[in-house]
């Protein structure tokens, strides 16, 4: 897999309030995780890899985004 890099997922996550995914806050389209806020996704793999969002295979993964000053985390299924 090519632009990957293992991470901290704590370290990774600015201090400060940490807010649980609102259901149907992430979703996969044409293998990639979006939101309908605007603003980048970063997406770590089960294992704490930080992986490129797109062509993502099927599996889990945490999504990780900033909403108005808050970081919102989610595990979202990717599916075939």
């Amino acid at each position: 897999t090519l632009n990957t890099s293992r991470v901290s997922l704590q370290a990774a996550l600015p201090i400060g309030e940490v807010t649980p995914q609102p259901k149907g806050f992430f979703r996969v389209m044409n293998g990639t995780i979006v939101t309908d806020l605007s603003g980048m996704v970063e997406v770590f793999a089960t294992d704490g890899r930080r992986v490129l969002n797109c062509n993502l295979p099927a599996g889990h993964y945490i999504a990780h985004a900033f909403v108005d000053g808050r970081a919102v985390l989610g595990k979202v299924l990717v599916q075939e």
